[in-house]
């Protein structure tokens, strides 16, 4: 259990991270500078991190953190009518909670910058609230070896409803006094994990229209702080959210595989921007606090 909870936390490290690469002497050709998004819209708020890209050494191309100082964000519907501008909050982040849109519509988010090509995303549908959820108290498991923690265990149910495919996502934080820092988590439902999921992005292939209980282990101890206090509190957000979060989620684990075995031929990322790079996509989460005895 420890092993695998080590592996994850190596593809976190390469999913991640953004400084450390392994170049092969490959020619790629570069096409310009573009744009970069990667964020969300939901019924409440929309939240979407900026770049763009530019060349690195003639045959290799990387995106810098920071968007141009002229770049717009707005959100469309479906008839391309303009519903909301973006503001840039920070050197990074265009976010706005002032909005209210409706389940079940479509929406386009499009980036401009002077001497940039028009980034549009495609049409995002914000997916309807997941049914019938509940959540049981969080029971003491020692599940990794490690001697002096103690691990919980969340176990929480809800309905597929869609007959189609569906697309879920599940982050677990720990809570300490007004801070929130990140867990260690793992997967219980092993006979699932192959198939269905990962700990974070999942589809509904191994339980479509069913009610299913769904199991995660979770170390309490907050290992970012020296003294790696117990939480008080743990924090799940869970719920649906279109397919791109998946797509893209899914290639970049194949090519942090690939990274790890030593193999580092150049990988396409799926995204669903045109004239850019990046993923934004729809989600209807929720966000549940848990205390911890």
């Amino acid at each position: 259990m420890f092993t695998r909870i080590i592996i994850t936390l190596v593809i976190l490290y390469f999913f991640t991270g953004c400084n450390g690469r392994l170049i092969n002497d490959i020619d790629l050709d570069y096409i310009g500078d573009q744009l970069t998004m990667v964020g969300y819209i939901s019924p409440t708020e929309i939240r979407i991190r900026a770049g763009r890209t530019r060349p690195a050494d003639g045959s290799f191309y990387v995106a810098e953190l920071f968007p141009p100082a002229d770049m717009e964000i707005q959100l469309l519907d479906a008839r391309d009518s303009l519903i909301h501008r973006l503001t840039l909050t920070d050197r990074r982040f265009f976010v706005t909670k002032n909005i209210q849109l409706k389940i079940g519509f479509a929406y386009r988010v499009r980036a401009t910058a002077t001497g940039f090509p028009t980034v549009e995303s495609t049409l995002l549908q914000i997916p309807e609230p997941i049914a019938d959820f509940a959540i049981q108290p969080i029971k003491d498991i020692d599940d990794l070896g490690i001697p002096g923690t103690v691990a919980g265990q969340l176990d929480f149910s809800f309905t597929d409803q869609s007959p189609i495919r569906n697309f879920y996502y599940i982050n677990i934080g720990l809570k300490k006094d007004t801070s929130v820092y990140p867990a260690l988590v793992w997967i219980i439902n092993e006979q699932w994990q192959q198939q269905c999921f990962s700990i974070d992005v999942f589809n509904d292939d191994c339980f479509n229209q069913q009610n299913v209980t769904l199991q995660y282990g979770f170390q309490k101890v907050i290992y970012s702080l020296r003294e790696r206090p117990n939480a008080d509190t743990m924090l799940l957000r869970f719920g649906p959210n279109t397919p791109e979060l998946y797509h893209y989620y899914q290639t970049n684990i194949i090519k942090n595989d690939e990274l790890i075995q030593g193999i580092n031929e150049p990988a396409l990322t799926y995204t669903n921007l045109s004239n850019g790079y990046g993923v934004v996509f729809a989600q209807n989460w929720r966000e549940y606090k848990v205390p911890l005895q």
